[in-house]
C-alpha cells in the first residue's frame, strides 16, 4: 500500500474532527480572486506551508512532544526514540513527498479579523452551500479531508494522547518500542493519522478566524502525474504554489452549478458603484438569486 493509498482510506469520520455539511461557510478574498473564483467556478488552493501561519502543519509536533512527556520514561532510550519518531515525522512527510493544500473557510460571516487578513477591509467574502461544495469536490480525483480547526490546546492534547498512548502501550508490552516490524508498521500508521490532525490543529491565538478547512493531499514521492498539477501565483511579494480545484457540480439536476449563495462587501469598500458592479458581474456570468450584502461593521478608514 502506497502512502497516498493510506491517506485515501483516512476520512474525517476516523478523526476527532467536527465536520459541517448543513450550513453556509464563508471564504474571504480580494476582488481579483473573487473574479477568478466565480468566473472559473473553481478555487486556487494554496500549499499549506505558504499560508500566513509559519507553523502551519508543524505546530502539532510540539503538542505531540508535550503529550509524550506525560507518559514516557525520559531515562529510557526506547521511549525517547518513540517520542522522536512520532513528533518529528510530520516534517519528514512534508520534506519527502506529501503535499497538503488548504482551502480556508470560516463560520463567521462578518469577521474584522478576516477582513483585515485577506482583503485589507476592502474585499469580499462569498457564502457557500457547504453540502453542494463537498458534493462538487468529491468528483475530483484527489484525496481530501474537511473539518473545523481545533484551537483549544487541552482538546488537542487529549486527542493526541488517545491516539498515541495505545500504540505506545502495545509496543512497550510486546518489547518492540525501538525496533522490529510491528514498531515500524504501528508508528507508520500512527504518523499518517497525526499528519491528518496536523491540518486541523492551530495555535490558540488564531481562534478568531473560526476556520473550517477543506484540505487536499497529494504524494509526489510516488512519481505519478497528479490529476491536478501544481501551479504558481504571486502574493504578498512571494511566489505561492497552488492547485486549482473545480467546484461546480458535475452530475444530477444541478450539473454545472457553483454553490454560491451570497457575496458580502468589505467594511471599507464604500464606493457607490461597488454593489452595482457585483450585480452586473453576477448577471454577466449567469448567476441568479445571489444575496449581496454590505458588511455590518462600518469603517471610515
Amino acid at each position: 500500500m502506497t502512502q497516498i493509498d493510506k491517506i485515501k482510506i483516512t476520512s474525517p469520520l476516523d478523526l476527532k474532527i467536527e465536520s459541517i455539511r448543513d450550513k453556509t461557510l464563508y471564504h474571504y478574498t480580494n476582488n481579483d480572486a473573487l473574479l477568478n473564483i466565480i468566473k472559473g467556478k473553481s478555487f486556487w488552493v494554496s500549499k499549506a506551508q505558504f499560508l500566513n501561519d509559519p507553523t502551519e502543519l508543524t505546530y502539532i509536533e510540539d503538542v505531540i512532544a508535550e503529550t509524550c512527556d506525560k507518559f514516557i520514561d525520559p531515562n529510557n532510550n526506547g521511549d525517547l526514540f518513540f517520542k522522536e519518531r512520532v513528533s518529528k515525522k510530520i516534517s519528514n512527510h512534508l520534506s519527502f513527498g506529501i503535499n497538503v493544500y488548504v482551502l480556508s473557510l470560516s463560520e463567521n460571516p462578518d469577521s474584522l479579523t478576516l477582513w483585515a487578513s485577506y482583503s485589507q477591509f476592502v474585499g469580499y467574502n462569498i457564502g457557500l452551500d457547504t453540502s453542494a461544495l463537498i458534493q462538487a469536490i468529491k468528483t475530483q480525483d484527489i484525496p481530501y479531508v474537511d473539518g473545523k480547526v481545533i484551537y483549544n490546546q487541552e482538546k488537542q492534547e487529549e486527542i493526541i494522547y488517545n491516539e498515541i498512548k495505545p500504540v505506545y502501550d502495545y509496543l512497550k508490552s510486546s518489547g518492540q518500542i525501538k525496533a522490529g516490524k510491528h514498531f515500524i508498521e504501528s508508528t507508520n500508521h500512527l504518523n499518517f493519522i497525526l499528519l491528518m490532525y496536523s491540518i486541523f490543529f492551530k495555535n490558540p491565538s488564531f481562534y478568531p478566524e473560526e476556520e473550517y478547512r477543506i484540505a487536499f493531499i497529494t504524494d509526489s514521492s510516488e512519481r505519478q502525474a497528479p490529476s491536478l498539477p501544481e501551479k504558481i501565483r504571486t502574493g504578498n511579494g512571494s511566489f505561492i504554489p497552488f492547485i486549482e480545484i473545480p467546484a461546480k457540480i458535475t452530475a444530477g439536476v444541478n450539473t454545472g452549478k457553483f454553490p454560491l449563495q451570497s457575496i458580502t462587501i468589505g467594511p471599507k469598500n464604500n464606493h457607490d458603484i461597488t454593489k452595482k458592479g457585483v450585480e452586473h458581474l453576477l448577471e454577466y456570468l449567469g448567476f441568479r438569486f445571489i444575496n449581496i450584502h454590505k458588511s455590518k461593521t462600518l469603517l471610515r478608514y
